[in-house]
């Protein structure tokens, strides 16, 4: 009886870590544009009675990523259903109007997902800033001021900062957006995507050295990444580097 009681135990605690274990890869999927693996990761979690916080959230978000705005629609609305206080819903439905080609509702449903409780989901800030760089809305008084929230919040998510930065990348203030991409790797030295896009930055402003550097340190936690495998190559063949391009390549793809 004491073995059994010890194997219950010993399962209690081991489920929750096990479910944020898997969560954790279905976001850094997500995070690598790899969004059918991620939404089977995803769609696992909505079976779950309760589903985790933002799990309809993030499968909404594979199938947008994948152009798939009725079934998007479906996941942001069930997540809804069970929780119409969390904003990143309201945001996800945003960025499907967006798809539909109504930007004037896009945005209607960015600000009023702000006026849900930002504090208790962490995730309702970054999913606003995920909207707005979704749309390439322009920088205005509106999304500066979440930003600002996003920044002002106890912990530190690199997320808001790495948003931020593509936000401003979008409309060509590359200077914020640089910036940004250097905050989000203060608060989370091992951010895939902020390397990766710092790298594309110092691409397109011809610092090929950088690049390389920036998109390795990309390659050093994920070395199937493509995108970045292509960069690194494009910035080698720039620096007239021609075999170690075509030698980085064949060695990752």
């Amino acid at each position: 009886f004491r073995s059994i009681m010890a194997i219950v135990v010993s399962l209690c605690f081991m489920l929750p870590k096990a479910n944020a274990q898997n969560m954790d890869k279905g976001l850094h999927l997500l995070e690598l544009d790899q969004f059918h693996k991620a939404a089977v990761i995803f769609k696992e979690f909505t079976k779950q009675t309760p589903a985790p916080v933002d799990a309809w959230y993030y499968l909404g978000e594979c199938y947008l990523r994948l152009d798939k705005a009725d079934s998007a629609t479906i996941c942001f609305n069930t997540g809804r259903q069970s929780d119409d206080k969390n904003p990143s819903y309201l945001a996800g439905l945003g960025m499907v109007s967006f798809l539909k080609n109504n930007p004037t509702e896009a945005k209607l449903n960015f600000v009023n997902a702000s006026k849900l409780s930002l504090k208790k989901y962490p995730n309702g800030i970054v999913s606003i800033l995920k909207g707005y760089a979704y749309c390439k809305f322009p920088v205005d008084e509106f999304i500066t001021g979440i930003y600002k929230k996003g920044q002002e919040a106890k912990v530190q998510n690199a997320q808001v900062h790495l948003t931020w930065g593509e936000i401003n990348s979008n409309v060509g203030n590359t200077s914020e957006a640089a910036s940004a991409y250097q905050r989000a790797l203060a608060a989370d030295e091992k951010n895939i995507s902020a390397h990766y896009r710092l790298g594309q930055m110092y691409n397109s402003a011809r610092n090929y050295s950088a690049a390389v550097a920036e998109i390795e340190s990309a390659l050093q936690m994920d070395a199937n990444y493509y995108p970045a495998i292509r960069e690194k190559a494009d910035a080698l063949f720039q620096l007239k580097k021609y075999e170690i391009g075509r030698a980085s390549c064949r060695e990752r793809v």
